[in-house]
Parts: structure tokens; sequence; C-alpha cells
């Protein structure tokens, strides 16, 4: 009994080793996972890092048994969640961009139609003004042509 109860006892310590170890990466996880938030650093520098503790976590969690799988899940579930969170706040910066961009887009365009009016006018105007000049170059024409007329009759 002296011998299986030592070796019960070893596998017991092994089994507390493995429990403080996987405790200890979970710490570690937790304060990594904070880090990354208060940070806002990118959801790769996160996932590098949780894959390292999931590996960590994975090998500790072979060494210690079926006990251990539960670890593993809660490993992978906190993994997942991380990933959720981080591609939620990605998504939200992109709208936020886009409806940036779509504001900027509308003012450009508010600014296109306009320069477009005034040149309408302008060009109006300048059509106003080419008649008037074609109107005064056709009666500069009539005189030249009864002065003409005149000197021929007078000569």
């Amino acid at each position: 009994m002296d011998k299986l109860s030592l070796e019960a006892q070893a596998k017991i310590s092994k089994l507390e080793e493995g429990i403080l170890e996987l405790e200890a990466i979970r710490a570690m996880d937790e304060e990594i996972i904070a880090h990354a938030q208060r940070d806002g650093t990118r959801l790769e520098v996160g996932s590098e890092t949780l894959n390292r503790s999931y590996i960590r976590a994975k090998t500790a969690a072979e060494r210690m048994g079926p006990r251990a799988e539960d670890t593993v899940q809660d490993q992978q579930t906190r993994r997942r969640d991380f990933r959720a969170r981080t591609i939620r706040a990605m998504d939200q910066e992109i709208i936020e961009t886009l409806k940036e961009t779509e504001q900027d887009l509308k003012l450009d365009l508010e600014r296109s139609l306009a320069t477009i009016s005034e040149q309408k006018v302008q060009l109006s105007e300048w059509d106003q003004h080419a008649e008037e000049y074609e109107r005064v170059i056709l009666q500069l024409h009539e005189k030249n042509t009864a002065l003409r007329a005149k000197k021929k009759t007078d000569v």
C-alpha cells in the first residue's frame, strides 16, 4: 500500500504542479489580454501570444490528463472571444472610417456641383457677351459697307 500511495502521491503532486502551471499561464493570459485591450493592440499580437499560451496550456493539459480538458476549452473560448472582440472593434473602426469618407465625398460633391453651377453662369454670361460682340461687329460691317457705297457715289 505504501508503494501505491507513493505513486498516487507522485501523480497528485504532478497534477498539482500542472494546475499551478495552468493557473500561472491563465494569469499571464489575463494580463496579456488586459494589456492588449488597454493599448488597443491588434489581433495579430494577442493571437500570437495566445497561441503560445495555448500550446503551453495544451502541453500541460496532456500531462495532467482529462481534468485539463476544461482548462483547454476555457483557453480556446477566451481565444475565440478575444478574436471576436478584436474583430468587432476593427469593424467599428472601419464603419467610422467609411462614414467619415462618405461625409468627405458628399462635401466634395457639393463643392463640385457649386463649381459647375458657377461655371454654367459664367458660360451664359460669356455667350451674352459674344452675341453682343457679334451684333457690334455686324453694325460695323454695315457702316463700313454704307461708307464705301457713299464714297463710290461721291467720287
